[in-house]
């Protein structure tokens, strides 16, 4: 259960409750319960939720989700709800909180039961369609090594990667927790004395208010490309794009990414922020001739074995220093510059931006697995990419560091949702890969015939094509392949596997069955071929 602290006393009534939507302009009808003598809305609330598992004696309980039943709100009323919050009347003889926005409603009175946490931390939110989990990463443990080197607090974190309330660590279901977690967290991080919280936002968590309430002080917005759209997360592409820019309206500053497409909207977006600043490498042609236009920006660029070494020049404190970083994929420059502008913004000197660095790796998502002995003839780069824009980002890298090496993608999708990705990520190997495996990745209930049919129609005609249904025997058969290449004609090969990273299930017919992980076949591929 996500309580507050047994000493913490501030319980309020139903009506004080009532008065906080109507605060935030929320349409309100209070709905007395006929059978009450009392005047119910001075009924003390000790507890909200939307679990009806969790009741407790003086509940107040929320009526929520596609597939609430009345059940559940009877089930509460037993176990001690005292009202209920809906959008609709369901009949039952408890007080009725009516509501004309029932997911706005659900935070406000999730973070009033917690005592309005968000009022007293400084948020640093990031946004964008990849490159969220490393920026946050890298802002949380910059702001993190800094902390540590002068005795303070540790900053708070809430991303896909996990959470973390200034003293304890906790797994992350959802890249934005829902409501009850999200704020237990906010309370749990008011408590340890913590000010500053990094936050991944996702694109449902703005759409459908998880963070209604939460005004941010730094708004990061990494890139934007047509992802999570299906009838089940945004309809289409606008609606998602106008989800992701909810974030920069309610940001008090913006750091921008030059690269990325719609940065006019953008802009738009954050047109009443106190500030804007955007970033830029030398990978964008068009900048290089006017690197003082930008607050940060990458240069001489060197790919190591594991990671790059880079110049970055930042504005704002007129410094120039030289870094490493263990990040494979030189899309992750802009990740690290962005994460740089909020460094400079937070006045993080430049040893704690160094450790900060160093400290992410990211090695659940990308890895690079070879043979011992053979002079890497065959690779295998694992990378957890799951959509057109990141399957671009990756082999441009791949492009880079492996130039003269034939490049394979090996890679399905998930299925029963987000099925613009099939298209997107057929594109991306349209000119940037030599051949092309598809095979099975969380296909769920979906047939592998329709995934396979809706990525084949997108890729070019005379793009090689090979169809196998279970990943473990696709990787081994391009490993096969791969090697017969080189020991025939002396060609190398980059296989790329995408897409699951280190996950360990995959999802069929609505299990997660266990999966050993990319890294644990392409290393059990080697170890086979004979």
């Amino acid at each position: 259960m996500y309580k507050r602290d047994v000493l913490d006393d501030n319980i309020l009534n139903l009506n004080e409750y009532i008065e906080k939507l109507k605060e935030n302009e929320i349409g309100v009808d209070f709905v007395p319960a006929p059978s009450l003598q009392e005047k119910s809305e001075n009924i003390e609330i000790a507890y909200v939720t939307y679990d009806s598992r969790e009741i407790v004696e003086n509940s107040l309980f929320i009526c929520k989700g596609n597939n609430f039943k009345v059940e559940y709100l009877e089930q509460a009323k037993a176990k001690g709800a005292v009202a209920y919050l809906a959008d609709k009347d369901y009949g039952v003889d408890l007080p009725l909180i009516k509501v004309d926005n029932l997911r706005r409603s659900i935070a406000v009175c999730v973070s009033t039961y917690f005592s309005n946490p968000e009022k007293k931390l400084n948020f640093i939110g990031v946004t964008g369609t990849k490159g969220k989990s490393t920026t946050v990463s890298l802002i949380f443990e910059m702001l993190k090594a800094q902390a540590e080197a002068e005795g303070k607090v540790k900053p708070g974190l809430i991303s896909s990667l996990g959470n973390f309330d200034g003293v304890n660590h906790f797994d992350s279901n959802l890249t934005t927790p829902e409501p009850m977690e999200m704020f237990y967290l906010l309370y749990r991080a008011v408590q340890n004395t913590v000010k500053n919280m990094v936050i991944e936002v996702s694109s449902q968590a703005l759409k459908y208010d998880r963070v209604y309430g939460m005004h941010f002080e730094i708004g990061v917005f990494t890139n934007i490309a047509p992802d999570h759209i299906s009838d089940v997360e945004h309809p289409n592409f606008e609606d998602y794009l106008q989800s992701k820019l909810k974030l920069l309206e309610r940001s008090d500053i913006a750091v921008l990414n030059e690269s990325s497409d719609y940065l006019d909207e953008q802009r738009e977006a954050a047109r009443n922020a106190q500030e804007i600043f955007e970033i830029a490498t030398e990978l964008n042609e068009k900048t290089k001739s006017n690197a003082s236009d930008f607050e940060v920006y990458i240069r001489d660029i060197e790919l190591e074995q594991i990671g790059m070494d880079f110049t970055a020049i930042l504005k704002n404190s007129n410094r120039e220093f030289r870094l490493n970083t263990k990040l494979e994929g030189i899309f992750n420059l802009e990740n690290i510059a962005q994460a740089l502008v909020v460094a400079e913004l937070m006045n993080v000197d430049e040893s704690s931006i160094k450790k900060g660095l160093a400290l992410v790796q990211m090695r659940d998502r990308t890895i690079d697995v070879k043979r011992e002995n053979d002079n890497d003839n065959v690779i295998f780069h694992i990378d957890a990419a799951h959509n057109g824009i990141s399957f671009e980002a990756v082999f441009d890298h791949i492009k880079h560091k492996y130039p003269e090496y034939k490049r394979v993608a090996v890679f399905g999708t998930v299925g029963n949702k987000a099925e613009n990705r099939r298209e997107g990520m057929a594109l991306a190997c349209n000119g940037r890969v030599d051949e092309v495996y598809i095979t099975r990745d969380d296909n769920d209930f979906e047939s592998l015939d329709n995934i396979f049919d809706e990525i084949v129609i997108h890729l070019d005609p005379d793009l090689p094509v090979t169809r196998i249904d279970e990943r473990t025997e696709a990787i081994q058969s391009s490993f096969n392949n791969a090697m017969k290449l080189w020991e025939n004609k002396g060609i190398k090969s980059c296989i790329i596997l995408l897409g699951k990273g280190s996950e360990n299930y995959m999802k069929i017919n609505g299990v997660k069955l266990p999966y050993e992980g990319d890294e644990f076949y392409a290393r059990k591929a080697i170890e086979n071929y004979k």
